[in-house]
């Protein structure tokens, strides 16, 4: 399965808007789901830096997360869902 929210998020720099929050937010629901019902990660764009990385669990509202930073030895830490830094559009492959 494919998601896409066709825009940047967040659409301006500084704070996103409630629409851009509730639109992450549901994203984040989504794939809370996959991963408790399916038990199977997500590729999401706008992790780090913006990149795509797997989200491989949660822990309250941040995703836990393995990106780039594994392979120069740079912690992963968690990534609050509202965080997301994705020019272009917010992508995710489940």
């Amino acid at each position: 399965e494919y998601y896409e929210y066709p825009s940047s998020y967040p659409a301006k720099e500084g704070k996103p808007t409630p629409q851009e929050l509730e639109i992450v937010k549901n994203l984040f629901e989504k794939i809370k789901r996959e991963i408790d019902e399916r038990d199977r990660p997500v590729v999401l764009w706008g992790l780090a830096i913006p990149e795509y990385g797997i989200v491989k669990g949660y822990d309250g509202n941040s995703y836990i997360v393995s990106t780039y930073r594994s392979l120069i030895e740079q912690p992963e830490t968690p990534i609050p869902f509202y965080d997301l830094k994705a020019p272009g559009c917010i992508d995710a492959f489940f």
